[in-house]
């Protein structure tokens, strides 16, 4: 599976971001090849429909599940109509890197 998960930088050591569709960056991780990528949000900034713009990116990447502390209330429909699912952190204060923990142990 493919996670994107908001992050306010680009490393591990980041605390995923509060908003999603204007987070800074996307920590892309492949559960499957371990490979983990950062990308700028480049829809950060933009005035309006921020939020579908990031949905169609990650969409593109074949994204599974977007997991975040904040979505925007009608982010939720578009994520289910292209098949992405969505996790709500609680704490803004989890790491990129703790995100991943939970991800592995979830699996076994």
């Amino acid at each position: 599976m493919k996670y994107a998960i908001t992050a306010k930088r680009d490393n591990i050591n980041s605390h995923c971001d509060i908003h999603f569709a204007r987070a800074s960056f996307f920590a892309i991780y492949d559960n499957q090849s371990k490979e983990i990528k950062f990308i700028e949000n480049e829809f950060r900034n933009i005035p309006e429909r921020a939020g579908p713009s990031v949905v169609k990116f990650l969409s593109s990447l074949k994204t599974n599940v977007i997991v975040s502390t904040e979505f925007g209330e009608k982010i939720k429909n578009i994520l289910d109509s292209e098949k992405i699912g969505m996790v709500i952190i609680n704490d803004n204060k989890t790491t990129i890197k703790k995100i991943i923990e939970i991800i592995e142990n979830k699996k076994e």
